[in-house]
């Protein structure tokens, strides 16, 4: 069998590129990297390196029960083979033959033919003992399959919830939609998910909100082409509506890209408003510019960083700015399982440096009395709760304003939705006035 031929073979090199460039995963990289590869062994192959990301640390302890000895850095390809092994025989309903047979030929694929035996005997092993395995007790973090400082990090912030955290991280989020109100209503747009077997309920918090029991490719589904609907989870879906949008008004997105929340501000202004979306980052304008063409929708895009905004002469002045600022996106892992392996401790300080910028740098440009709402969707208090009040102690003109609203958790500076609750990820949420 050649490379293009083993999902399993390909879901070991992507998860290499993973690792070793500390790249996020999209499963669009599958198609880039194998254009030949058919649609089903697309989704085999994805569904391995979402399965060996979310459970990695689980993996790895299940592995180094086994080994004599620990692999050198240079067979960190031998270690990926293991892991997409021990993660079908213990997590999949996968043929056990197929499943030791077909990985332990990737050993030979990565030119390694003298750990085939390794690699079999490993997984022979995990195979007959997969029942005693199910039991075996680990430290929770591993047990839960968090990195140490993650684990750590939400026990201190959440320790009534953070079980419940750990345990929604690694359930698979469901594919939630906004209707695009403009053109149909929910209930038509089930109507029409129904002629194609698609099973859809409303989301509870969202007025466009749907959530689908299935996850079918998002292209196929009716009106995508039009325009009908944006992918967008329920809880991203709420920042919209709480800048309180009225015709006339000035707006900033301050940090747009992919522009799920500039083109929700546009639906619900209808084009009344006058919106500029500022994204810093150079390659994602492309994915920002085909939102908007998609849904037939226009505003002022600005490739720039939004601190060069107080430079101009004149200095432009907004009635709203939404901040959704860089962040850990410790409450979207069980999307993007692959965050545990990107994100480290000693990232959230530079997070935390860059939001405290960012907010110093809007605040200037938004007009008295007018709303600012800061959103991440990060659930570590450092980012969000503690960021808010130290900005609220250095501006005395800024006033926060209490969220109305019976999703998430009142804090006191602000709201926090935690990963699975009413089926949406994780989401913090403050809203800021500046005093007249």
């Amino acid at each position: 069998m050649n490379a293009t031929n083993n999902q399993r073979f390909i879901a070991c090199k992507i998860l290499l590129e993973i690792l070793q460039n500390q790249t996020s995963f999209d499963p669009e990289l599958i198609t880039k990297r194998y254009p030949k590869i058919s649609p089903r062994d697309k989704d085999f192959t994805a569904h391995l390196i979402f399965g060996v990301l979310r459970h990695y640390e689980k993996l790895v302890a299940l592995a180094n029960l086994f080994l004599k000895k620990p692999l050198k850095p240079k067979d960190l390809d031998i270690q990926m083979i293991i892991l997409v092994g021990i993660y079908q025989l213990q997590f999949m309903r996968t043929a056990k033959h197929a499943a030791i047979n077909e990985t332990v030929s990737c050993a030979s694929l990565f030119k390694k033919t003298w750990a085939k035996g390794l690699v079999n005997a490993l997984l022979q092993k995990v195979n007959r003992q997969e029942e005693s395995l199910q039991h075996k007790n680990f430290t929770l973090d591993v047990e839960t399959a968090h990195p140490l400082w993650l684990y750590e990090q939400l026990k201190s912030d959440w320790p009534e919830h953070y079980p419940q955290i750990l345990e929604a991280n690694n359930i698979e989020a469901p594919l939630t939609l906004r209707v695009n109100l403009k053109k149909q209503s929910r209930e038509d747009y089930i109507k029409c998910l129904d002629t194609q077997k698609i099973t859809a309920e409303l989301a509870p918090y969202s007025d466009a909100g749907l959530i689908l029991s299935a996850a079918p490719k998002v292209p196929d589904l009716p009106f995508f082409a039009e325009g009908g609907f944006s992918v967008q989870d329920q809880a991203a879906q709420l920042a919209a509506p709480l800048l309180d949008l009225q015709p006339g008004q000035k707006i900033l997105d301050a940090c747009c890209a992919p522009g799920g929340k500039t083109t929700h501000i546009l639906e619900l202004t209808s084009n009344e408003t006058q919106v500029s979306a500022v994204e810093k980052n150079k390659s994602k304008m492309p994915k920002v510019e085909a939102n908007l063409k998609r849904l037939g929708l226009s505003c002022q895009l600005i490739n720039d960083d939004v601190s060069n905004l107080k430079n101009l002469e004149p200095q432009p002045k907004f009635d709203r700015i939404l901040l959704d600022p860089p962040c850990s996106a410790t409450g979207v892992i069980r999307r993007h399982p692959d965050i545990k392996r990107l994100r480290h401790a000693d990232d959230i300080a530079n997070l935390r440096k860059q939001q405290s910028d960012l907010l110093k740098a809007v605040w200037p440009l938004l007009n008295p009395n007018g709303l600012l709402v800061y959103a991440t969707c990060s659930v570590l208090l450092s980012e969000n709760e503690e960021q808010i009040e130290q900005f609220l102690q250095l501006n005395p003109d800024a006033e926060l304003i209490p969220i109305d609203a019976k999703w998430g958790h009142i804090l006191k500076y602000g709201r926090q939705i935690l990963p699975g609750e009413h089926n949406m990820d994780g989401f913090y949420y403050a809203k800021i006035r500046k005093r007249g």
